[in-house]
C-alpha cells in the first residue's frame, strides 16, 4: 500500500500505531504519517489546547 500511494503522489497514513517498534517499522517502510496511542491517547479539546500551549517551539 505504501508503494502504491507513493506511486500516485499521495501520502500514506497509518492508524492504530501503539508501539515504538510499529512506528519505526512504518517509518522504515516509507510511511508518511502515523497516528495512534503511541503518540497520544484520546483527550478532551481543553486538555489538547493546554498541551499545545505548554509545548515549546523548536
Amino acid at each position: 500500500m505504501i508503494r502504491v500511494t507513493q506511486a500516485i503522489g499521495m501520502d500514506m497514513v497509518a492508524e492504530g500505531v501503539e508501539t515504538k517498534d510499529q512506528a519505526d517499522f512504518l517509518s522504515e517502510c516509507g510511511c508518511d504519517i502515523a497516528q495512534g496511542f503511541y503518540y497520544a491517547k484520546p483527550m478532551l479539546l481543553e486538555d489538547f489546547n493546554k498541551k499545545l500551549q505548554n509545548q515549546t517551539k523548536p
